[in-house]
């Protein structure tokens, strides 16, 4: 069976994976319903794409990270409200704390893609690719919004 969703970021300009697709069955024997994973990048930006298929409908799962260096400690309960700002205002994409520290930040960016496989199309994964390689901006232009001033990094 072909599939929709990783046919189409193989067709991204500066697509390059960085280890191959890694699938498993679910369900009971007989079932069609699988998973996957791979990790790939885009021109210096990471992603990993996961992947639940069942015989009516996929939902694919496309997260890249950004580190948020910071010269003096945030309260993480107060990055957790800006997060959750964010959230509320973006809807199709997703931001979670993954990491908080003295030295600044994580956030994992998310846009999932629910429909059957025949119907992802290199519109719908080609514009989520370019929401999330513009995502970390989107949340640094509400810290400064606020009076934080931070940077950005793609997470290595």
């Amino acid at each position: 069976m072909q599939d929709n969703f990783y046919d189409s970021l193989a067709r991204v300009e500066g697509f390059e994976v960085l280890n191959g697709l890694d699938s498993q069955e679910l369900g009971a024997e007989g079932d069609k319903n699988s998973s996957g994973t791979t990790f790939f990048k885009v021109g210096d930006i990471k992603f990993r794409a996961h992947q639940f298929k069942a015989s009516a409908l996929t939902i694919s799962v496309i997260v890249t990270t950004f580190s948020f260096p910071a010269t003096k400690k945030l309260d993480k309960n107060r990055i957790l409200g800006f997060i959750n700002d964010f959230n509320s205002g973006k809807p199709g994409l997703k931001a979670n704390l993954a990491k908080a520290d003295g030295k600044g930040f994580v956030v994992n960016f998310s846009v999932d893609l629910i429909a059957p496989n025949e119907q992802i199309s290199d519109e719908m994964v080609h514009s989520a690719l370019r929401l999330l390689r513009g995502s970390g901006r989107l949340l640094l232009r509400d810290f400064f919004e606020k009076g934080f001033f931070l940077e950005l990094r793609p997470k290595k």
